[in-house]
């Protein structure tokens, strides 16, 4: 290469082409002159060729055949500088080998150019250039005309579709804000039952977020798969049947709670009309359910109350009515009943007069009997045939014994075994009643609690005295236990759960027992875990006749006794019976009578150790003389002897000022046992000798 190089610029054997001019000036520089500019030129047109095409790239038809024109026509300027050079350097090989590389790229120029002729013949002039132009141009107007029409018909649908779009998500967000916001539920179901919409409160029933619930079935989200198949059955009749409805539905909610609601549901309906799902609005009623349940229990609970009050003011009557006759027939058997005792003693009786005297006997008590009956089926007050202290510890001693037998296993029975266990607060204060009644009413309680306890448990019986007074006794089993609906019934006459075998008189029995003895009652039970029912009575410490007669010490003694009632014919035959039993004996007629004879008794040195005094007496009754009595002397022994006297001790109003009750007609047994046991106290007193052990 580097030889060939060598070769071509190399000048040996040559002469310069100047002295082709004879070096002459004029020639000479004539022809460098034209040479030069010529070059010049030449080198200068292909870059104006290339810029050309290569700003005009895209609307050049060959701008192949430009760039070859540009490179022909820089080559031949290139041989004009050789020319110039030769004019002083012989170097006629380079120049040679330049034509030559010129003359090819012309060829190849002519051989591109020959190949483009037939296209480029077939180029429009430019008259039929500017002609199509103009007929593009009209096309082109007449296409913009169309294409501005079009652009403004679209703007416009456009606008129209922006404002529908706006509208519709103004409606979206009005309608999602309406069901985000009402309060109740509102949901839609496809044909299948699954969940297509939900707003908050339905899902904050469910307990899900959306996302967990979208899609998915009653069945596959609520636990009780029995209420989702129901939910479901009832939606789908819905759709089959076209129509909407109105229901009342109970859902349980996975806290385990039990709600109400009532519902509206309807099909979904696509724009043919076609059933395509169901939607629903659900309000809850749970609270207005309890308070309808409430109402009718209130009404209910105002229904028995009015019968109640019906019922004790027509009680309160006839035990008015009947209290009055009792006293009056308890009035007229006093005398009678003194008489016949005091005949019985006299010891000149035959036989067959004491049998006559006897069956006397026995009549006034019976009428005596029939009387206190008739007040009792009249009255609040239970049974009071023998109203006296009673020892609750003692009698639930009696009645655990008494029915053991029946709910206690033996070791050779398969019975279920119950265990007994009794909790008795020491020094129980007594309380007033009928023991049978008492008894009667816990044997009850007793029974109905084993009975409660079918596969065994504990029998549990408490005595306790409460700091409002009163005496206390709980019967507890840890049996079955009763629900909310069987305690607001349990003491309505004739219920009962235990099918044929129950009459439904226990516990209510058991009720009006306590209610005539001025207690209360109240049942704690709980399914499941038993019951108690609790009885709460009055303690009282004032001693009654059969109270005195059952502690009497012994022999009697002589007392000055002032009687007074306004009844002679009591009041004689009381005389006549204190006098028998060895007393000195005054009466007074009347109340004032009586504490006007007291008074003087205490002016003349010759006071009364014993004061007998009627209740019911005009103007001055029988609380007044003893409140007087006391008054004067606290020491005096004031019994008080009344045809009310079973109401007087059941209602626990005995002032403290009486030392003993007696009811009419009076036992000349218990009145002689009073007597014998009020002894002489310090300084001239008297006192019940029982009075210490009360």
């Amino acid at each position: 290469m580097g030889d060939l190089l060598s070769w071509l610029f190399s000048s040996d054997g040559f002469m310069p082409h100047g002295h082709c001019y004879l070096w002459q000036p004029s020639t000479l520089w004539l022809n460098v002159g034209s040479d030069v500019l010529i070059a010049l030129a030449y080198v200068c047109i292909p870059f104006a060729i290339y810029y050309f095409v290569r700003q005009r790239k895209s609307t050049i038809t060959y701008p192949g055949i430009a760039l070859m024109f540009a490179a022909f026509i820089f080559l031949c300027g290139a041989t004009h500088v050789l020319e110039v050079w030769t004019v002083w350097d012989p170097v006629y090989r380079i120049a040679g080998a330049l034509k030559m590389l010129t003359g090819i790229v012309s060829f190849l120029t002519l051989v591109a150019v020959i190949r483009i002729m037939p296209q480029a013949i077939l180029l429009k002039t430019p008259g039929e250039m500017k002609i199509e132009v103009e007929a593009r141009t009209a096309e082109l107007v007449l296409a913009n005309a169309r294409l501005i029409a079009e652009i403004a018909a679209r703007d416009a649908a456009e606008r129209q579709l922006k404002d529908a779009e706006r509208k519709r998500a103004q409606s979206d967000i009005l309608l999602r804000t309406i069901v985000d916001s009402a309060p109740g539920l509102i949901y839609a179901k496809d044909r299948e039952g699954r969940l297509l919409l939900a707003n908050p409160p339905t899902l904050a029933l469910i307990g899900r977020r959306w996302e967990e619930v979208a899609g998915l079935t009653d069945a596959e989200f609520i636990e009780d798969q029995q209420q989702a198949a129901a939910l479901m059955r009832n939606d789908q009749r819905l759709m089959a049947e076209g129509v909407g409805e109105e229901i009342e539905e109970v859902v349980g909610t996975e806290a385990g709670e039990t709600r109400a609601w009532v519902s509206i549901k309807a099909p979904l309906r696509n724009d043919e009309a076609k059933v395509v799902g169901l939607v629903g609005v659900s309000l809850e009623i749970t609270e207005r359910k309890r308070l309808e349940q409430s109402l009718k229990e209130a009404y209910e609970d105002l229904r028995r109350t009015h019968q109640a009050i019906v019922r004790h003011e027509k009680l309160r009557v006839l035990g008015q009515l009947a209290s009055g006759l009792a006293h009056d027939i308890n009035n007229a058997l006093s005398p009678a009943a003194l008489y016949v005792a005091i005949l019985q003693r006299d010891a000149r009786q035959s036989e067959a007069a004491l049998g006559y005297l006897s069956i006397v006997q026995r009549a006034i008590e019976g009428v005596a009997q029939t009387v206190t009956r008739m007040k009792e089926t009249s009255t609040e007050f239970g049974p009071h045939a023998q109203i006296r202290r009673v020892d609750l510890n003692q009698l639930i001693r009696a009645v655990i014994a008494l029915t053991r037998a029946k709910w206690s296993a033996a070791p050779h029975e398969a019975r279920p075994v119950i265990h007994e266990n009794l909790e008795l607060a020491q020094g129980l204060p007594a309380v007033m009643g009928e023991e049978g009644d008492l008894r009667d009413a816990l044997i009850n309680l007793v029974l109905n609690a084993t009975d409660a306890m079918p596969a065994g448990g504990t029998l549990t019986v408490r005595s306790r005295s409460r700091k409002d007074g009163r005496v206390q006794i709980e019967v507890s089993d840890t049996g079955t236990g009763m629900d909310e609906a069987t305690k607001r019934r349990c003491l309505e006459l004739y219920f009962t759960t235990k099918g044929a075998q129950g009459s439904g008189l226990g516990l209510p029995m058991v009720y009006g027992t306590v209610e005539r003895h001025g207690g209360e009652l109240e049942i704690v039970s709980e399914v499941g875990k038993g019951t108690t029912v609790q009885l709460r009575f009055a303690a009282v410490d004032t001693p009654t006749a059969a109270d005195v007669v059952r502690e009497s010490p012994g022999p009697a003694a002589g007392h000055r006794v002032l009687v007074i009632d306004d009844d002679p014919v009591v009041v004689e035959s009381l005389r006549t019976t204190l006098e028998l039993e060895g007393h000195s004996t005054a009466v007074a007629d009347g109340g004032q009578a009586g504490i006007d004879a007291y008074e003087a008794g205490l002016a003349q040195g010759r006071p009364f150790s014993v004061v007998i005094t009627d209740l019911g007496m005009p103007a001055v009754d029988g609380r007044r003389v003893a409140a007087a009595v006391k008054a004067l002397s606290t020491s005096t022994l004031v019994i008080l002897l009344t045809g009310w006297g079973h109401e007087v001790q059941g209602t626990g109003s005995v002032p403290a000022y009486i030392d003993c009750v007696m009811s009419k007609p009076p036992r000349l047994a218990e009145l002689c046992a009073i007597l014998r046991s009020a002894v002489p106290g310090p300084g001239g007193s008297t006192r019940l000798a029982s009075r210490m052990d009360l």
